[in-house]
């Protein structure tokens, strides 16, 4: 476990990113086809597994396991989604800077909220949308 304690008065900025879904998709599984050349069968293209890939072409997909590994990623079986978690980075005076990762959107504010609330600093809030 690590902890980070920090000055609030050194906080120069927060960055809050909600919750967003990743380049990543659900592709299923493509079998192998023959082949033919002048009406012979001369073998069977390359078959490629179910999984998920950032590319529609691309024959290298992972499995679902593959995100267990990744403490910023949330995957949705049920709806074939993987999104990035909600993540928080605050940047201090001397260009050090400590980010976390959260389950859900609203921990991620309420995180951000209480940090706010702490301080005796007045953030202006510019919200970009993409």
């Amino acid at each position: 476990m690590n902890k980070y304690y920090f000055n609030l008065d050194r906080v120069s900025s927060i960055h809050l990113r909600l919750e967003e879904v990743s380049d990543y998709k659900w592709f299923e599984e493509i079998k192998p086809q023959p082949r033919y050349f002048l009406g012979f069968k001369i073998g069977s293209t390359k078959g490629v597994k179910a999984g998920w890939g950032e590319y529609d072409d691309s024959d290298w997909r992972k499995d679902t396991e593959y995100f267990d590994d990744y403490e910023f990623y949330r995957v949705d079986l049920d709806r074939k989604v993987v999104f990035v978690k909600p993540k928080v980075v605050i940047y201090l005076n001397n260009n050090d800077r400590y980010s976390r990762y959260f389950d859900t959107d609203q921990e991620a504010q309420q995180y951000v909220d209480d940090l706010v609330n702490k301080s005796n600093k007045n953030f202006q809030v510019i919200v970009v949308k993409s």
